[in-house]
């Protein structure tokens, strides 16, 4: 296997992991404040495989970069970074549209308590959703660590060969 191959197989395997987790926490959060806004909850088994799908999917590009982009300089540091704010800026987007659509007709008649329970899940979702970049981003780093072979460094060839 190409250093490449592998480096991607663990951006995969780290989207698929944290991306996963973050789904599930996600529709936790969404029943909670479904409940907060004193609305019917009804989720589908479909619903709730295309949210985990969006979750793993969105945090590609944190994992990528992370994955990809293994050097100390500034350069890589950038791309690093780069990839953890789009992954969570397009989760951030997403979010938001759902909650505008959500919210808009129940929002509004909420009692006070009910106000404070909603901008507190809220935030609580905010920071699953940045939490998921950054812990993607570090998972699929470590990873491609592990996955890549490195060639062994020649003192270790030449201590081999004396035992």
């Amino acid at each position: 296997m190409t250093t490449l191959a592998n480096r991607l197989r663990a951006a995969a395997l780290a989207a698929l992991i944290v991306g996963g987790l973050t789904g599930v926490a996600a529709r936790i959060l969404m029943r909670l404040i479904k409940l907060a806004f004193d609305r019917p909850v009804e989720f589908s088994l479909p619903g709730t495989a295309i949210i985990l799908l969006v979750f793993v999917v969105a945090l590609m590009p944190a994992a990528l970069c992370s994955a990809l982009a293994r050097r100390s300089g500034w350069v890589h540091r950038a791309i690093r970074a780069s990839g953890v704010l789009l992954s969570a800026g397009y989760l951030f987007v997403v979010a938001a549209q759902m909650a505008i659509e959500d919210g808009t007709e129940s929002f509004p008649g909420l009692p006070g308590f009910r106000v404070a329970l909603v901008v507190a899940l809220f935030a609580v979702f905010a920071a699953v959703i940045v939490l998921a970049a950054l812990v993607t981003a570090r998972v699929a780093a470590r990873l491609s660590d592990r996955f890549t072979v490195r060639a062994p460094r020649p003192e270790a060839i030449e201590l081999a060969s004396v035992l």
